[in-house]
């Protein structure tokens, strides 16, 4: 693919560098013939004033034209018509060798000149094929007049006054510049086809290294090095795909990591399950209440590590969405209050709420809303053992009325300062073994958090005044 790329890039650079040669010719030769066309009337402009002058004077001392064929050879050249300086310039557009034209130094050919006098009949002509004997009065004013008592007599035509056509010398100068061109153009386009060649492989190569480490990423190589020397887009490129690829690595080992951690929760309740089961089979443990119970508490840790994990794989999901509709902070934290009572007093925790006076409703997801506190205060009563009062709060937060902030506040054992942004990534403890043995799957905080940041809104956890832990949820408006 990245071949056939060199190829449709380099082709296209051909195409360009052959229309760009076509319509350099086109153009050059038209100046060229343009300003040829121009130089040759206005020297031949300069030759008929000056042989007009010679003609007025003859015609001032003869009294007409009659024999002023002869003149035509007598006539010297006007100063500042030396053809060999013409040439000269000439040959530097295009090294032309020989006369420009009939009628200059070193031509085999005499000049033509033409006199048509005031009637419109032919007086001169020195060609061997002549004029008409009369030619129109329009044709004739194309020349230079022949003037006489400060009237026109007659007109001189010498060149391109008379035949507007290049002559042979003429064409093949304009034949040497388009050749000229034309060489110049082919070495301008195999100089640009080459180094564009050069370019566009330097160019290429760069793709296909990063075609190939997509492949490999693809293939599921997360570790394919990926270089970069250029300071450009391609460059820019390689440093976005080595981003994606060092995202999709630790994508990858994240994922690992939860799926052996999920196992281990998971292998933690099913061996006492397994293992007071067999108890009972074998006769050791009775098969009463008591022991039921304590399989129910292990089903109950299951239970709960499977909710979970459904509900972070469901947020994970692209079409995980939150429904927002006005909703009464105060109601949601009574209800909290309500679900955890009786474990909280089973362990000697009273829950207390306050609130400030008039709460504004919010725009939020009622239900996840709930969750995520109902995690909150389920993770104070299991993990803190020393605490013995769990406060949920609901005030209008600091600097934006209209936003609310929610805290639930233990005075228990608290959170290292150093873990306190830690405890919200998946499967994080601070003390790994006591929160196995109190049930925690270590996904609550992390579900919380999403949920929160689903609001746009944030989560911490901070010290409590007293002691113990303060985890803030502000929630902004819709």
């Amino acid at each position: 693919m990245v071949t056939r790329l060199w190829f449709k890039l380099t082709a296209l650079l051909a195409a360009l560098v052959v229309l760009g040669s076509g319509v350099t010719l086109f153009v050059v030769t038209q100046i060229t013939q343009h300003h040829f066309r121009d130089y040759i009337a206005e020297q031949d402009a300069m030759r008929a004033q000056h042989i007009a002058m010679n003609f007025a004077s003859y015609y001032r001392d003869q009294g007409s034209f009659s024999g002023a064929e002869a003149l035509v050879e007598q006539i010297p050249r006007a100063p500042g018509q030396d053809e060999h300086h013409m040439m000269h310039e000439m040959r530097g557009m295009g090294e032309m060798r020989g006369p420009m034209r009939r009628g200059m130094i070193g031509s085999a050919e005499p000049e033509r000149v033409v006199l048509v006098q005031h009637d419109g009949t032919v007086a001169v002509d020195t060609t061997d094929n002549p004029l008409p004997q009369t030619v129109s009065t329009r044709a004739a004013e194309q020349g230079v007049p022949v003037m006489h008592a400060d009237a026109p007599v007659g007109w001189v035509l010498v060149g391109s006054m008379i035949d507007s056509t290049f002559d042979t010398q003429q064409q093949q100068f304009l034949a040497s510049v388009r050749m000229g061109v034309v060489v110049s153009a082919g070495a301008v386009s195999l100089i640009a086809l080459l180094f564009g060649s050069l370019f566009l492989a330097g160019l290429i190569r760069p793709l296909r290294q990063l075609t190939a480490a997509a492949q490999a990423v693809g293939a599921g190589n997360l570790t394919v090095p990926v270089t970069t020397t250029a300071n450009d887009e391609i460059g820019t490129l390689a440093d976005t795909f080595r981003s994606m690829r060092d995202a999709l690595a630790q994508a990858e080992e994240e994922r690992r990591r939860m799926f052996r951690d999920i196992a281990h929760e998971l292998r933690t309740p099913v061996t006492l399950l397994r293992g007071e089961v067999e108890a009972m089979l074998d006769g050791i443990y009775p098969v009463n209440a008591e022991s039921l119970r304590s399989l129910h508490q292990e089903i109950a840790v299951l239970d709960r590590l499977i909710s979970d994990v459904r509900t972070v794989s469901s947020m994970d999901s692209p079409g995980f969405t939150i429904e927002r509709s006005p909703t009464d902070i105060a109601a949601v934290l009574k209800r909290v209050h309500e679900l955890f009572q009786r474990e909280a007093s089973d362990r000697g925790i009273s829950i207390v709420i306050e609130t400030e006076r008039d709460l504004p409703e919010i725009e939020s997801d009622r239900e996840r809303l709930r969750q995520v506190l109902a995690n909150l205060v389920s993770n104070a009563i299991r993990h803190s053992e020393t605490a013995d009062r769990i406060t949920l709060s609901a005030r209008r937060a600091a600097g934006d009325a209209r936003g609310i902030e929610i805290m639930v506040e233990d005075n228990g054992k608290g959170i290292p300062e150093d873990e306190r942004i830690a405890v919200f990534n998946r499967l994080y403890r601070v003390d790994s073994a006591r929160s196995r043995s109190t049930g925690g799957s270590g996904l609550g905080l992390s579900v919380a958090r999403q949920i929160v940041e689903a609001h746009a809104g944030s989560i911490a956890a901070t010290e409590a005044d007293g002691g113990g832990t303060r985890i803030v949820v502000f929630l902004p408006p819709a």
